[in-house]
């Protein structure tokens, strides 16, 4: 079984890889683009992957199920002035782990304009998303886990809203030491009020991968679909030369997004952190760069409770 199970890995990511290649019609379709920023800083920066790992909160509602009581927080510096963070709590039961969390993002002022480009004042971007998530074990090698997330939006004076669920499952390999497999679907909503009179879809996500871990390292490889984006395959990996610090790197096809046909165009699609441990408290660091949109940076910090 082991060497059947590596064989097919490599063939499955060369086809997606594929697809991934290949300019996709929907574009644009789908509204509150705001639910594909996802992943801690640990995972952004290793190529934002993580669907069948431990603790990747914000990929997979069923990694969850092996955490501690912890809190974390995070803070994002996306791009142009835009800010975007979150908070997140996990309290285990003996039914299960119980998470709860709420995410934003705000934006600068930006002009307002009539149709012939006078400014007429500012106007501001912001999203509010709570989000709660239930996650067990079901078995000695599976975990599996659910969430709902509800999201206000506000343009101006306009506003909007949604709800949406999620669900995945991790399935951990007792014959092949260090190796998992996972599954995840995200955003299977509605709209619940429009900016105007059209409601827009949400954009509908699928996810799988799979996580192996051997000594001080972890490598991950990820494919996902959302409803409005072409296949995505993203690697990553971590390695810990220090019980205190740790070394992540990863690439995602979703970079090509960012490539201009200059020089620098090495760069999209690659992503790097690290992390940082002391006693009950972790920090954690990625940096993605994203050309001519200049750099995202993303620090979280974490507490065991």
């Amino acid at each position: 079984m082991k060497m059947s199970f590596f064989l097919w890995i490599p063939l499955v990511f060369v086809f997606l890889s594929s697809l991934s290649a290949e300019p996709y019609s929907g574009a644009g379709t789908s509204g509150f683009s705001f639910l594909k920023i996802t992943g801690t800083p640990r995972a952004v920066a290793m190529g934002s992957t993580g669907v069948a790992g431990d603790a990747t909160f914000g990929i997979n509602p069923a990694s969850y199920s092996g955490a501690p009581r912890f809190f974390s927080s995070s803070y994002c510096y996306l791009t142009v002035s835009t800010h975007t963070g979150s908070f997140l709590y996990t309290h285990p039961h003996l039914l299960g782990n119980f998470t709860a969390g709420i995410d934003y993002l705000t934006s600068p002022g930006i002009d307002k304009t009539d149709q012939q480009g006078n400014v007429l004042g500012k106007f501001t971007y912001s999203i509010i998303m709570p989000k709660f998530a239930f996650s067990k074990k079901i078995s000695e090698n599976i975990s599996a886990g659910a969430e709902m997330k509800f999201l206000y939006s506000s343009v101006d004076e306009y506003n909007a809203s949604a709800i949406c669920f999620g669900a995945g499952f991790i399935y951990h390999f007792t014959d092949i030491s260090g190796l998992s497999a996972g599954f995840a679907v995200e955003n299977l909503g509605m709209t619940l009020k429009a900016y105007d009179e059209e409601k827009d879809p949400l954009p509908l996500k699928f996810s799988g991968g799979v996580s192996w871990s051997k000594s001080i390292f972890l490598l991950n490889a990820d494919f996902s679909k959302a409803s409005d984006t072409r296949f995505v395959l993203s690697f990553g990996g971590e390695a810990k030369p220090y019980k205190m610090m740790a070394l992540r790197a990863g690439y995602s096809t979703k970079g090509t997004e960012y490539k201009t046909g200059d020089s620098n165009d090495i760069l999209s699609g690659f992503s790097f952190g690290a992390g940082f441990f002391l006693s009950r408290m972790s920090l954690d660091y990625s940096l993605v760069p994203m050309k001519d949109l200049g750099y995202s940076h993303r620090i979280g910090l974490n507490f065991s409770l």
